[in-house]
């Protein structure tokens, strides 16, 4: 995803926005930026461990090609943000995202939920947010910035699913993360109460 092709018809639905609108979309623009930012080290993370763990060749390559795909998502929130801000705003360099522990004896399950839970669940989720901005989007930047969004995203899910349809994961390793993220939705379910 390369930088968003900006017209005057793009700049003339944004000056028409009011101040305070404004500077809360460039706010917004410049957390998500952080947050794309993060999630391509912790892809790059998980690729490196993936690789040491010996996983699919196709798995790492794809984790590899989504660390690389986010610092372009944060450099199109970038760019958002500095239009809608109207001041230039700069990439955040200091960032750090450890992968998340569950306390797992079994590093297959314990790589099983980390995969589970970055792939499968949040790129998943993000491909239904972002669809669900898209259907209801109209000014023209945000259009081009959900849409060239929407394909990595996708494909940053399907990483996940096919990782844990790989014969790289164990029947008892699959049974394992079901009964955990049974147990998580049932916890989630509680606090809905």
């Amino acid at each position: 995803m390369s930088a968003l092709a900006v017209d005057a018809a793009a700049l003339a639905s944004v000056a028409e926005l009011a101040p305070a609108i404004r500077a809360a979309i460039a706010s917004h623009f410049v957390r998500r930026a952080r947050s794309e930012l993060r999630v391509g080290i912790a892809f790059a993370a998980m690729a490196e461990r993936l690789a040491a763990r010996r996983a699919p060749e196709v798995v790492i390559d794809a984790l590899a090609r989504s660390a690389d795909e986010e610092p372009r998502h944060a450099s199109m929130c970038v760019q958002l943000a500095t239009i809608y801000g109207g001041a230039p705003v700069a990439l955040p360099s200091d960032l750090e995202a450890p992968l998340p522990s569950f306390g797992e004896d079994d590093p297959e399950l314990e790589d099983a939920l980390l995969v589970a839970g970055m792939c499968c669940v949040n790129e998943t989720i993000a491909t239904a947010w972002i669809g669900a901005g898209l259907e209801v989007a109209t000014a023209p930047l945000a259009v081009a910035a959900l849409r060239a969004h929407l394909a990595d995203e996708i494909g940053h899910a399907q990483v996940g699913w096919a990782y844990l349809a790989s014969d790289h994961v164990s029947d008892a390793t699959r049974r394992a993360l079901a009964d955990r993220l049974h147990a998580a939705d049932k916890a989630l379910s509680a606090l809905d109460r």
